[in-house]
């Protein structure tokens, strides 16, 4: 048997629901990021740092379009004295933060657990609310006030090929209703979107994709927290299998 890794694994990540407070508030989202650190997530996600790395790229870390413009807190040990100072400028009033945690589904278990450790930390009230994936990926979808059945916060995984461009990232998307859940209206997103289409060279791509980086995390459309690589085992006659964070069947060949 012989241990194979992907190349660039997957990206982890929060997402806020910019339709009800306190998330609707620009600077409270900055507040939770600030409060975040990729870390901790990690560490206690996978465990091994040879299987994990810090990566506050929007498009993925080992992707063309790689940036870390922003995120410094992130992959640093974020700044929960800061976060609080941002929220008492808000003028955060105590609002709680529903968060959902999945029980599970394993890549997925430890990321609510420990971000809402940071955000109580930084001066969040969190209200965790445990169930499992299904019931959270029902749940959503819906567009109700927290208090009635929605929710403020929630994590995921994307495999970074998914997301590793304006064009195909679920997160960069500011069109509203017709956005990814969450739901942010940011037209000066879906201009920049726009930008990157019509750009006519690599070079000209990667200058438009830098200023998305420094949008999206100013405005916290989401919140990166990391990437991690999955481990697959196949035998050593299994050859020409294509890399990728799944295996897929197609193109191998068998040894004798």
């Amino acid at each position: 048997m012989v241990e194979v890794r992907d190349p660039l694994g997957y990206q982890t990540m929060g997402r806020m629901n910019f339709k009800h407070p306190p998330f609707d508030d620009v600077k409270i989202r900055q507040a939770a990021l600030m409060a975040m650190s990729q870390e901790p997530v990690l560490a206690t996600l996978i465990g091994n740092p040879e299987y994990y790395q810090m990566c506050g790229a929007v498009f993925g870390c080992g992707t063309p379009l790689e940036s870390a413009t922003g995120t410094e807190s992130l992959t640093g040990a974020g700044d929960a004295a800061g976060a609080k100072a941002l929220l008492e400028e808000a003028g955060y009033d105590g609002t709680p933060i529903v968060l959902m945690q999945p029980t599970d589904v394993v890549t997925l278990t430890a990321q609510p657990v420990v971000a809402a450790q940071q955000l109580r930390e930084a001066g969040f009230n969190v209200d965790m609310q445990a169930m499992d994936w299904q019931t959270l990926v029902t749940r959503r979808a819906s567009q109700s006030a927290p208090s009635e059945g929605g929710w403020n916060i929630f994590f995921t995984n994307w495999m970074v090929p998914e997301i590793s461009s304006p064009l195909i990232n679920p997160m960069v998307n500011g069109r509203g209703d017709a956005a990814w859940f969450g739901w942010p209206e940011d037209p000066a997103l879906e201009e920049l979107r726009a930008e990157f289409i019509a750009a006519t060279s690599a070079d000209a791509q990667k200058e438009i994709a830098e200023r998305i980086q420094a949008h999206v995390i100013d405005v916290v459309n989401y919140v990166p927290l990391g990437q991690y690589l999955p481990v697959q085992s196949r035998r050593t006659n299994i050859v020409n299998m294509i890399p990728a964070p799944v295996p897929v069947f197609w193109e191998v060949d068998k040894t004798e």
